[in-house]
């Protein structure tokens, strides 16, 4: 038994508006952003990323800019050391060079990092340890670049976190040997305030009360 002419039309017809319904699903849920011009960087931060997923935001300055695409991880097949490549998606309309003459919407990498674009980890959130990805000229800053995988990606080189700065400055204080300093500073009021016998009266209570305090302190 053969399919009518009228049933082939509303099949068709039901087709071409299940099409048009998912088209406009996709319009309305990714917005403009499908059809926007995107550029690709990448960046090598060092160490551990936790906290930077995909999509988080890459600024500048407070605008934002673009995002992140992709996380990856690369094993270098000698030495088996790991680097993890972060790719961002930069939008070119957020970015405008005033003054110049440019034939296309094409953001300069190459002479942005030549003038002292770099890229650092910073945080979005602190109650959820989000990370995002923060863009500045820094000049005074070493353009060190690990190798972008993709030649025509650039690579945007990577600066240390305001964290891992201050990590590297904890490091290198010598609390065990300042807390060794405070014990025998400690023993040495204890020994002068037995020596005296009680003869400093109210001094002799403070010292014995702050030797006790500053004991309990640095067994915390």
């Amino acid at each position: 038994m053969g399919v009518s002419k009228a049933n082939t039309t509303a099949i068709g017809a039901f087709v071409l508006g299940a099409l048009a319904l998912v088209a406009l699903a996709i319009i309305t849920l990714g917005g403009s952003a499908l059809f926007t011009p995107k550029q690709r960087a990448v960046v090598f931060f060092e160490g551990n990323v936790n906290g930077l997923v995909v999509g988080a935001p890459v600024n500048f300055r407070g605008v934002k800019v673009g995002s992140v695409d992709r996380i990856a991880l690369q094993f270098d097949a000698t030495t088996l050391n790991a680097r993890i490549p972060v790719y961002l998606s930069v939008l070119p309309n957020q970015i405008q060079v005033i003054g110049g003459s440019r034939e296309d919407a094409d953001i300069p990498f190459e002479a942005f990092i030549q003038k002292g674009l770099r890229a650092k980890l910073n945080m979005e959130s602190i109650v959820t340890g989000q990370l995002g990805v923060d863009l500045d000229f820094r000049p005074n800053t070493p353009l060190v670049l690990v190798g972008s995988p993709n030649p025509s990606i650039p690579e945007i080189p990577t600066v240390k976190s305001d964290f891992d700065v201050i990590k590297d400055q904890l490091s290198q204080i010598p609390f065990r040997q300042i807390a060794d300093d405070v014990k025998t500073l400690v023993a040495s009021i204890s020994e002068l305030s037995k020596s005296a016998g009680g003869s400093l009266g109210t001094l002799d209570q403070e010292l014995r009360s702050t030797a006790t305090a500053t004991r309990k302190t640095l067994d915390q």
